[in-house]
């Protein structure tokens, strides 16, 4: 009482456990009484491998993935999604380091383990520096010559594309190469950051938004009837 304290763990270290990026698996208002919630789990990815942790009841560590060889440029992407799958809704990650966007099916069995199940991937022809989910079946991708990607999941069909060239992307390359404070990063982080854009990309209610250097933009799937 009136002390501050903090338990800590580790999981990465020296410079390939750097973490570019961590993603919580935040609950729509529908599924708050799904049984995974109270789990609180965290997806976090360093420059070599991807982890889903559980925060409660205890830490625990229940999927530990490497990714296959690619670019060093190319950027760690993280994504969850609520989707509905042999009748059943459960979590599913979207990851990809470079050309090739895996997921991963999460349910929690009657034992009360995690179980992280392996579902088809998405093989792309462009190196990805962003990745979203705009509705349960639907991707939004941005390539690193800045081109957006429309992909459905299920045929894993590119429904549109478009150019963003416009929007003046912002970078975090001043961040993650620590300009700052000198530096005082690895080369390999700082090779990141030449394509890093984490915060200029989001998706929310439907939408896509994207911050340029001047303005905001923001991106909305529509049928053919609105």
């Amino acid at each position: 009482m009136g002390m501050r304290s903090c338990d800590s763990r580790c999981l990465f270290s020296g410079s390939k456990g750097e973490v570019c990026c961590i993603e919580p698996l935040r609950t729509p208002p529908d599924f708050r009484d799904h049984p995974i919630t109270c789990y609180s789990l965290l997806a976090m990815a360093s420059l070599t491998k991807i982890l889903v942790i559980g925060l409660k009841p205890t830490l625990n560590v229940w999927m530990t993935l490497p990714y296959t060889k690619s670019d060093p440029t190319s950027v760690p992407q993280l994504a969850w999604q609520f989707v509905p799958i042999q009748k059943m809704v459960n979590p599913v990650l979207a990851f990809c380091k470079g050309e090739t966007v895996h997921f991963l099916l999460v349910k929690k069995e009657e034992t009360g383990t995690i179980h992280v199940i392996k579902q088809r991937q998405l093989q792309l022809s462009r190196d990805i520096i962003s990745l979203n989910w705009i509705n349960s079946g639907t991707l939004v991708l941005v390539d690193s010559h800045e081109k957006l990607h429309v992909v459905d999941r299920p045929s894993q069909e590119v429904l549109e594309t478009l150019d963003l060239e416009q929007v003046q992307l912002v970078y975090n390359s001043r961040h993650f190469k620590s300009l700052a404070t000198g530096g005082n990063v690895s080369q390999a982080l700082a090779l990141v950051g030449e394509k890093a854009c984490y915060q200029s990309l989001s998706s929310y209610a439907g939408q896509i938004v994207c911050l340029g250097t001047k303005s905001v933009h923001i991106l909305s799937l529509r049928n053919w009837k609105e």
